[in-house]
């Protein structure tokens, strides 16, 4: 059994509880998987650990930081008694201009997020032979327009899961229906990521892409003003779709 972790915070907080669950999960003898990109992976470079320079959000990441033992020491106990890889994000590794040698030695590969995919071809939804892996991949996001970043990361790892011939479905609920609305994926740009680009390709490759019903009412978006391929959905659908999905991620 495999157990899979994609990291993208870089709040010590997150990154603690990642490494205990990584822990438990080698301890019980699983597969252990860790995909690090964003700031989940800046928080790996050897300069950052050495000096314990982690961003926390509350008192109790400011009581981690005083501990003896850091959460990168987890990860190399957790490799010691089981199972666990650690994979480092190429599309993050170039945005950060490092390499691997700058990274914190419980990394052990560069891959792509494709790659780290198609090394997960082993995990199965459901115990039987025929089943096919990850028919249907259900991506719910309620990242805006305000964070180009956390609105394009949905769109980038929908767009990966097509390389498995799976369904993938991306719903937009809260501020995200904006995304939606003609002309502003256009200004949604983060490095070498264009939004609008995304999700041209996204739809080209035969996704669907819902909107939430009572999120357009609420921001008072018509029907009229989305962009072509958008589905307008309510929550007994939507859920049913996510209900139905071997793969079930939240933004």
């Amino acid at each position: 059994m495999k157990f899979v972790v994609v990291a993208l915070s870089g709040e010590l907080e997150k990154l603690q509880a990642m490494s205990a669950l990584a822990s438990g999960a080698a301890m019980m003898g699983m597969e252990v998987r860790i995909f690090a990109a964003m700031d989940a992976l800046a928080s790996l470079r050897k300069s950052v650990v050495e000096k314990k320079a982690w961003k926390v959000a509350g008192d109790a990441g400011k009581a981690l930081l005083q501990a003896d033992k850091t959460f990168v020491d987890y990860l190399r106990d957790a490799k010691e008694v089981g199972d666990v890889k650690i994979y480092a994000c190429q599309d993050s590794l170039n945005l950060l201009q490092a390499t691997k040698d700058d990274l914190a030695d419980v990394v052990d590969e560069v891959t792509t997020l494709t790659g780290f995919l198609k090394l997960l071809k082993g995990l199965r939804p459901l115990l039987y032979e025929e089943v096919v892996w990850m028919k249907r991949i259900f991506i719910w996001t309620m990242q805006g327009p305000e964070n180009a970043e956390k609105a394009i990361l949905p769109f980038i790892i929908a767009n990966a899961g097509f390389v498995h011939d799976a369904e993938v479905i991306v719903c937009l609920i809260s501020n995200a229906v904006w995304l939606a609305k003609k002309g502003v994926a256009e200004h949604v740009n983060c490095c070498k990521w264009r939004l609008k680009d995304l999700i041209d390709k996204f739809l080209e490759q035969g996704g669907k892409l819902l909107v939430c019903s009572p999120c357009l009412a609420e921001r008072e978006i018509s029907e009229d003003e989305l962009i072509d391929g958008a589905s307008i959905t309510g929550a007994v659908e939507s859920l049913e779709l996510a209900a139905e999905a071997d793969i079930d991620v939240s933004f």
